[in-house]
C-alpha cells in the first residue's frame, strides 16, 4: 500500500477501514465474523456421511443474536451457538455432506440473514462420477 503524505486523515481512515472490512469480513451492523465463506466437500460415496467441516462465528464487542438457516437437502448442520453470542465469544457450526444421488449438490448456511456460506459437494458411486 502506498501512502501519500499531505492528504487528509479522513481519506486515510477510509482507505484503512475499507481494507479492514475486506480482509476480516466485519459486519458493520452486528460485529460478527463468519469464516470460511464456502465449504467444498470432496466427492462422497452416495448413502454415506462425510467427515464434518466447521464454520466458525466470532463476535465483536457487543452481544449479537445468532440465527442459522440451511438450504440444500444433502447437507446437515449442528451447532453450539446460543441465541445471543456474548462479546468476544465464538461458536461453531458443523456441516456434514450426505448425498443420496450421483450428482453435484449445492446449499447455503445463512447466519443472521447477513452472512452466506456456500456449500458444495459431489455424490459418487464407487468413486465414479
Amino acid at each position: 500500500m502506498n501512502l501519500i503524505v499531505g492528504k487528509s486523515i479522513a481519506a486515510l481512515t477510509l482507505i484503512l477501514v475499507g481494507m479492514s472490512v475486506a480482509e476480516t469480513d466485519l459486519c458493520t451492523r452486528c460485529g460478527l465474523i463468519v469464516r470460511p465463506s464456502s465449504l467444498s466437500f470432496p466427492p462422497q460415496q452416495i448413502r454415506t456421511h462425510s467427515a464434518p467441516m466447521t464454520i466458525t462465528i466470532s463476535n465483536g464487542s457487543v452481544p449479537a443474536g445468532v440465527s442459522i438457516k440451511k438450504t440444500g437437502s444433502a447437507f446437515q448442520q449442528s451447532n453450539n451457538c446460543p441465541d445471543t453470542l456474548p462479546p468476544r465469544a465464538f461458536c461453531s457450526i458443523q456441516v456434514i455432506f450426505s448425498p443420496k444421488a450421483v450428482k453435484a449438490f449445492a446449499g447455503t448456511i445463512t447466519v443472521d440473514g447477513i452472512y452466506s456460506v456456500s456449500l458444495s459437494g459431489i455424490g459418487v458411486d464407487n468413486g465414479r462420477f
